[in-house]
């Protein structure tokens, strides 16, 4: 039997009551991990709390050891895996689970304020976000667009088809 394995054989007998107090206090006198998932949740939280304190936001970079577990999260948070303490601990720091709707929701806005100081909708290509105006006309022709999406940019003035020139 190797000691992973043995931890292991521990960790389970811990979680089915099967220890008596006496083992409990040994194993937690030598530092033993009951639970390591949960550990190393937390000391990931807590990076994630660091972070927003020394930055002021949780725009942490996706490629960084701190924002593939933020990607792991939303993976947690969209397969209901997460603990209620977990979800309210994410949340209560401002932790964004719909990091799509949020570019969306940020593009519209700017599209909102392109309108406001140019009358109209009609943005440059080459920029992103008449870039990201020409993807919604592209996923409207597609079906992908979803009806709330739809609705908010229709309300703007948003025109789905180009009119060819005769």
């Amino acid at each position: 039997s190797t000691p992973s394995n043995w931890a292991e054989t521990q960790r389970k007998a811990f979680k089915k009551g099967l220890l008596i107090k006496e083992q409990i206090a040994q194993l937690g006198s030598i530092g033993f991990d009951f639970d390591p998932y949960d550990s190393a949740w937390k000391g990931s939280y807590q990076d994630l709390v660091d972070f927003k304190n020394l930055n002021g936001h949780l725009m942490v970079p996706p490629k960084s050891k701190l924002g593939g577990w933020m990607h792991k999260v939303r993976g947690y948070f969209r397969n209901g895996k997460l603990s209620q303490l977990q979800l309210s601990k994410l949340v209560n720091l401002g932790f964004n689970f719909d990091i799509l709707g949020s570019i969306w929701d940020r593009n519209f806005h700017d599209l909102t304020t392109f309108k406001a100081e140019h009358g109209h909708l009609i943005v440059p290509f080459e920029t992103s976000l008449g870039m990201w105006r020409h993807t919604q006309m592209r996923s409207y022709r597609q079906g992908t667009l979803s009806h709330d999406h739809i609705d908010k940019l229709e309300a703007l003035g948003f025109i789905f088809t180009l009119k060819k020139a005769a």
